[in-house]
């Protein structure tokens, strides 16, 4: 009896074994965020403006990695879409994922969201970010 409850439970966990390995194959390789930003100030900047999306990667020690970085040509106005591939995290130490975008006027920043935009990986939400004048 006691043979046949363990065979029992073996054979329930063996789909979920199957269902972790095949997930976590998955993830092996590039992940995509998507979402969009935009700044309140009724201002347009026309095609000397430029959008950069940064993800970085804040691991347990403290230390911050830039993991992906997009620059786009900004050609409407806000809300401003984008889409950005990253690499699947894989190791332990990475503590949080955030997302951090800029608009560049002439090369130097106008506008940047807040540092603390923080998102789980794989995640299949488009974000909504919002930017703030950067002071002269």
């Amino acid at each position: 009896m006691k043979k046949q409850i363990i065979l029992i439970v073996f054979m329930l966990t063996l789909p979920l074994l199957f269902w972790a390995c095949s997930s976590s194959s998955e993830n092996s390789g590039k992940l995509k965020l998507t979402g969009t930003t935009r700044y309140f100030e009724k201002i347009y900047l026309g095609d000397d403006a430029d959008l950069v999306v940064k993800l970085i990667e804040e691991k347990a020690t403290g230390a911050e990695n830039v993991i992906a970085e997009k620059l786009y040509k900004m050609v409407s106005t806000p809300p401003i879409p984008f889409e950005i591939e990253y690499p699947a995290v894989t190791t332990m130490d990475v503590k949080k994922l955030r997302v951090k975008t800029i608009v560049l006027w002439y090369g130097e920043p106008k506008f940047e969201s807040d540092d603390n935009i923080y998102f789980t990986p794989g995640t299949k939400d488009t974000l909504n970010l919002i930017m703030h004048h950067v002071k002269d």
